[in-house]
C-alpha cells in the first residue's frame, strides 16, 4: 500500500509530472528499484516488483499449542510464510482476530527461530518479515482470494499488502499453479483490493524468479505543516551525547 499512495502522492504533489494523466518512474524501495505506473489521473497506480521467488516450498514447522504445519515461504520484497487459516483449524470469515493474529504470531516466531531465511544476493533482506494467512481460494479460480497479513509483533496491515500479494504469485508460479499473464485479485483486513498480473520470468541465483505488477488505489486523509520559528533554539534538533551533558534540573 506504501509504494500506491507513494505513487498517487508524488503526481498528485507535482513532484511526478503527469502527461495526458498518466506518468511512469522508478521509486528506489529499501528491496530495491519498482516502476511505478500512474493511469487515470492518478485514479489508478500500479507497480512492477522487484525478482519475487519461492524461497521454500512445503516448509514443515511445529507449532507450540497447534501441532505440525506446513507452510511456503516466499520472497515478494520481504519474506512471507504463507498458508492457508485452515491448516491451523482456523477461518478468515468466522474466526476471532485475536486468534488469527496469535496463530499467525506464532508462525512468524518459529520460522525466525529456524533462522534460514535467505535472499539470494541481498544479505540484509534475509529475514521473515510477515505470515500470510490465506483463504482457501484455488489459485486457479477467477474469485478474489482474502488474507489476513501479520507483521512485526503483531501488527495487521490493512491492506492486502502489495509485497504480499507479489509473494503469493511467486508460490503460485513457482507450482506451476499460473502462467505469465495469469491476473488474480486479492483482499487483506479493509476488503479493498489489489490487482495483480503474473509478468515475465527470470532467474536470481538459483532460483525461478518473476516479476509481478501489482495495482490498486490510495485517497487523502489530511496534510500537516511543519513551523520553525526564528528564534527557537531547538529549531535544528539537539544531541545528547551522555548523560553528563544534560541540563541541570
Amino acid at each position: 500500500m506504501r509504494t500506491v499512495a507513494l505513487g498517487r502522492w508524488a503526481t498528485a504533489s507535482g513532484r511526478v509530472p503527469l502527461r495526458e494523466g498518466y506518468a511512469d518512474f522508478i521509486l528506489e524501495c529499501p528491496c530495491g528499484p519498482v516502476t511505478v505506473h500512474v493511469t487515470d489521473g492518478g485514479g489508478r497506480i500500479a507497480f512492477d516488483s522487484v525478482p519475487a521467488f519461492a524461497a521454500e516450498l512445503d516448509a514443515t514447522i511445529d507449532l507450540p499449542g497447534l501441532g505440525r504445519v506446513v507452510c511456503d515461504i516466499g520472497y515478494g520484497g520481504a519474506f512471507y510464510a504463507i498458508l492457508p487459516a485452515s491448516l491451523l483449524g482456523l477461518d478468515l470469515a468466522v474466526s476471532p482476530v485475536g486468534e488469527l493474529r496469535a496463530a499467525a504470531l506464532a508462525v512468524i516466531r518459529t520460522i525466525r527461530a529456524r533462522g534460514e531465511v535467505r535472499h539470494p544476493t541481498e544479505p540484509e533482506l534475509s529475514f521473515l518479515y510477515s505470515a500470510i494467512l490465506t483463504d482457501d481460494t484455488p489459485a486457479t479460480s477467477p474469485r478474489p482470494s482474502r488474507h489476513l497479513c501479520v507483521f512485526g509483533e503483531g501488527q495487521i496491515d490493512r491492506s492486502a499488502t502489495g509485497s504480499g500479494v507479489t509473494a503469493r504469485m511467486a508460490v503460485d508460479a513457482a507450482r506451476d499453479l499460473i502462467a505469465p499473464g495469469t491476473r488474480r485479485i486479492f483482499a487483506g483486513a479493509s476488503g479493498v483490493p489489489f490487482h495483480s498480473e503474473l509478468l515475465a520470468e527470470e532467474r536470481l541465483g538459483s532460483h525461478r524468479a518473476w516479476r509481478v505488477r501489482v495495482a490498486g488505489t490510495a485517497s487523502f486523509h489530511g496534510t500537516a505543516t511543519w513551523i520553525v520559528e526564528d528564534g527557537d533554539c531547538l529549531g535544528d534538533g539537539f544531541a545528547i551525547e551522555h548523560a553528563a551533558s544534560l541540563p541541570p534540573g
